[in-house]
């Protein structure tokens, strides 16, 4: 617990909108428990979550590369810097894929959950059935049916 408070801290205040001085123990507890789970299912909203120091790191470096770029140029060497355009670019295009890729898989794992629902409501359906409790089967039954 105590390896990840910088995030966990981070998280509460971010994500949860929980001020972590205002918890008593057994609720810090528990709202470590879901940031655990959260963590293992990789499931966060933002990569910083996972590793603040490292994504601090990163950032510190991004800044400290674009104040380099600004400086004004006092050798005019054109391919050089088109060249390190190109590979900014190329880093750009990289990355958007990533967080392309990272977004269809958070869809299909929600997909993937409302189908579970769907599975469960449908057996319940036949369970009702089953029971004879027709007007509840009938219920659920219109709510799995498509919207048209």
């Amino acid at each position: 617990m105590w390896k990840k408070r910088p995030e966990f801290t981070l998280w509460l205040l971010e994500v949860k909108d929980i001020n972590i001085e205002a918890l008593s123990n057994w609720e810090e507890k528990k709202l470590f428990s879901d940031f655990a789970e959260d963590f293992n299912t990789a499931s966060f909203p933002h990569k910083k979550y996972y590793n603040l120091e490292l994504w601090e790191a990163e950032e510190r470096a991004k800044a400290a590369q674009a104040a380099s770029v600004r400086k004004e140029m006092t050798e005019f060497n054109d391919e050089a810097q088109r060249m390190r355009e190109i590979k900014k670019l190329r880093e750009e295009r990289r990355r958007m894929a990533t967080a392309q890729e990272l977004e269809l898989l958070r869809r299909d794992r929600e997909k993937v959950i409302d189908m579970r629902e769907q599975r469960l409501l449908a057996s319940k359906v036949e369970t009702l059935y089953k029971a004879g409790r027709n007007a509840e089967a009938e219920a659920l039954a219109e709510r799995l049916k498509p919207d048209t």
